[in-house]
């Protein structure tokens, strides 16, 4: 379904402690947030914690954009093998676990989004295989951001909310729901 110019995409960035979010009508970026929790939680409570600090933020922004989000582009994770990786096997997990609750939580805040037009993309799907510096400096130079992103866009989740950003960019590009690498919930019947 074609973005409209009044509407919105929602790209979520999640990690272990925190996740990024951003609402997006390109080129214009509207709102972003940050969902974080305490450095010192682990394990399944870390991932849960994340979880519930997204759904708080998304909490925020339900009735004022309700209508107007179209569809939710939420970055997945994967191992590529041979790739060199900082991740460990555990944190991955974590992370998972964390995605799969701002999944929920974002289908929840927004059920007015069709399953079709929730999107789970690879890293590599949205923004190629450049290094994240590269990445992030086209994503911010692509952009319009309102002012009320300014304190964001310096603070310590600067990353996250700008790869939220990048990834509600692109599914403002219906064209890239036809690519691989895009899965997408099942559509109700």
């Amino acid at each position: 379904m074609p973005i409209r110019p009044d509407q919105f995409v929602l790209g979520i960035d999640p990690d272990t402690h925190h996740a990024g979010l951003a609402l997006v009508s390109a080129p214009r970026v509207e709102r972003l947030a940050v969902g974080a929790i305490d450095r010192g939680a682990r394990g399944f409570a870390a991932a849960a914690g994340v979880a519930d600090a997204v759904a708080e933020e998304l909490l925020r922004w339900v009735d004022e954009l309700r209508p107007h989000v179209a569809r939710i582009v939420i970055e997945s994770q994967r191992i590529y093998p041979g790739a060199r990786s900082k991740a460990r096997p555990e944190d991955i997990l974590r992370l998972g676990w964390a995605a799969g609750g701002i999944l929920v939580a974002a289908r929840l805040a927004f059920p007015n989004v069709p399953p079709e037009e929730v999107w789970i993309v690879e890293p590599r799907t949205w923004c190629g295989t450049v290094g994240k510096s590269i990445s992030q400096r086209r994503i911010r130079a692509r952009l319009l951001w309102t002012p009320g992103c300014d304190a964001l866009m310096r603070a310590q989740h600067k990353s996250h909310v700008t790869d939220a950003a990048g990834l509600a960019a692109w599914g403002c590009d219906d064209a890239n729901g036809l690519r691989g690498g895009v899965e997408r919930l099942p559509a109700q019947t």
